[in-house]
C-alpha cells in the first residue's frame, strides 16, 4: 500500500506537465562487463564439484555477497556483470571445508582487521577488468565429519536438539558471548549449504565439512525459561548453528556440562568420527528461584542476573528479572554458584503497556551491584530472598 501511494504521489507532477514535442530518451550507463570463469573440482576425487555454489564478493563491500553462481555438470562456472575491481571468490559444497572458519562476524568484512585480511590472502583474490574475463580455478578439500545420537536418560530420542561444534583453538570469549557473537561459518553453512544443526526424529546428527583441528561436541538445551524476556536482540535470533542465547546449557560428549571435562576429537581432512553419543539427564537439573526487593520491601522490576559456577567460570546461566521481582534459573545442576546482579532498578512502563514485557521501563530507582553464593545440592532452591541497597541515580 505504501508503494502504491508513493507511486501515485510521484506521478502527480508528471501528469500536470505538457509532453515535450521532441523527447530525448534517457541515456543508460552500460552494464558492468567484468566476468570470472573457472572450474571447481574436488581434491579427494579429482572430479567436478557439480552443483557447488560459488560467490564473488567485491572488496569494496566485503559484508555482502555481490554475485552468486553454481557449478555446471563439468564443474565450470561463470559469474557475469561484475564491476572492475578485486574480488574474493568462494566455492561452497556440502562435506567440504569452509574458508574463514576461525573468523567471527565482527571480523569478517573489515579491511582493517589483520586476521581477516591474512585469511583473504591465503585464500586468493581475483582481479576483474572490463577487457577480458578473469580465470580462477578452485579445488575443494573434503572436511572432517562427526556423527552420533542424542538421547534422554530414559532412552527416548532427543529430537530437534541443537548440536554445538566447538573448535578448541578458536573459542568465543565471554565478552563475545554476551554480544551474541557467532562464527562466519555458521552463516555460510546455514544459508548457502542448508546444513542441519539439529537432531532428527531419532535423535541422530551428522555435521560435515569441518576443517582440521580439535573439537568438542555438545547438545544444546536452552536455559531461558521465558524467551520473551530474553535480552534485546536474542528473541529472534534462531538460525541453525547459531547460539540464540549467550549461555545455553551444553551437554558435552562424555556426558558432562563442564567444558574442561568434555571429550575432544582431533580431526584431519576427510576424517569421519561416528558413534558420538550424548545423554541428556532428566533428573540432574534443578530450579533456582528467588526474589529481589529493596531493603524497605519495595519490589524491583528490572535486573539482569548471571549464575556462575565457582569452579568453572565458563559454566554460567542467564536470567531476566520478572516484573514482580522474581527470577528463575530452570536447569541448574548441583554445584556452588555465584549469583551476580550487576544492574537492578525499579521502573515503570508507559501507561497501557503494564503487561508488555518488551517495553522499556522508565527508571526511577537504582540499586547497587550485588553478588551472593548459591548452593545447589539434590533439590530445587526456591527460598532465595535478596534485599538490594538503593543508590543515588547516576548523573
Amino acid at each position: 500500500m505504501r508503494l502504491l501511494l508513493l507511486a501515485a504521489v510521484l506521478a502527480l507532477p508528471v501528469a500536470a506537465q505538457q509532453p515535450s514535442p521532441n523527447p530525448t530518451p534517457p541515456t543508460r550507463p552500460p552494464a558492468p562487463s567484468g566476468r570470472i570463469t573457472g572450474t571447481i573440482t574436488c581434491a579427494d576425487t579429482h572430479r567436478p564439484a557439480r552443483g557447488a555454489i560459488v560467490t564473488a564478493t567485491s572488496l569494496i563491500n566485503l559484508s555482502v555477497y555481490s554475485d552468486v553462481g553454481r557449478a555446471q555438470l563439468d564443474g565450470s562456472y561463470t559469474i557475469d556483470h561484475l564491476t572492475p575491481g578485486t574480488y574474493l571468490v568462494i566455492a561452497l559444497m556440502p562435506g567440504y571445508s569452509l574458508p574463514f572458519d576461525e573468523q567471527t562476524l565482527s571480523q569478517v568484512g573489515h579491511s582493517d582487521n589483520p586476521e581477516f585480511m591474512a585469511a583473504l590472502r591465503r585464500y586468493g583474490l581475483v582481479e576483474v577488468t572490463s577487457n577480458e574475463p578473469a580465470h580462477f580455478d578452485i579445488s575443494l578439500v573434503r572436511g572432517a565429519a562427526v556423527s552420533g545420537r542424542v538421547l534422554y536418560s530414559d532412552g527416548s530420542p532427543a529430537s530437534q536438539v541443537s548440536i554445538w561444534i566447538e573448535d578448541t583453538a578458536h573459542e568465543i570469549s565471554e565478552e563475545q558471548a554476551v554480544g551474541i557473537e557467532v562464527f562466519a561459518k555458521s552463516i555460510l553453512r546455514s544459508v548457502y549449504r542448508h546444513q542441519i544443526f539439529t537432531t532428527d526424529d531419532q535423535g541422530r546428527f551428522r555435521i560435515s565439512g569441518l576443517n582440521p583441528g580439535e573439537y568438542r561436541v555438545a547438545a544444546v538445551q536452552s536455559s531461558l525459561q521465558d524467551p520473551v524476556n530474553a535480552p534485546q536482540g536474542m528473541q529472534d535470533l534462531n538460525l541453525p548453528g547459531l547460539a540464540s542465547e549467550p549461555y545455553p546449557l551444553r551437554i558435552y560428549s562424555g556426558d558432562t556440562v563442564h567444558k574442561a571435562a568434555a571429550k575432544k576429537y582431533s580431526l584431519r581432512a576427510g576424517d569421519e568420527v561416528t558413534g558420538i553419543d550424548i545423554t541428556i539427564p532428566l533428573e540432574s537439573f534443578h530450579h533456582v528461584h528467588g526474589i529481589l526487593h529493596a531493603v524497605d520491601g519495595r519490589v524491583l522490576t528490572d535486573a539482569d542476573l548471571t549464575l556462575v559456577d565457582t569452579t568453572d567460570n565458563s559454566f554460567r546461566f542467564y536470567a531476566k528479572l520478572h516484573h514482580d521481582g522474581t527470577f528463575d534459573f530452570p536447569l541448574v545442576p548441583a554445584g556452588t554458584y555465584r549469583l551476580e546482579i550487576p544492574n537492578a532498578n525499579i521502573g515503570h512502563p508507559p501507561r497501557g503497556f503494564e503487561n508488555e514485557p518488551r517495553i522499556a521501563f522508565r527508571i526511577t530507582n537504582n540499586f547497587s551491584p550485588t553478588t551472593t553464593t548459591i548452593l545447589v545440592k539434590d533439590s530445587d532452591v526456591t527460598d532465595i530472598d535478596i534485599p538490594m541497597k538503593e543508590v543515588p541515580p547516576a548523573k
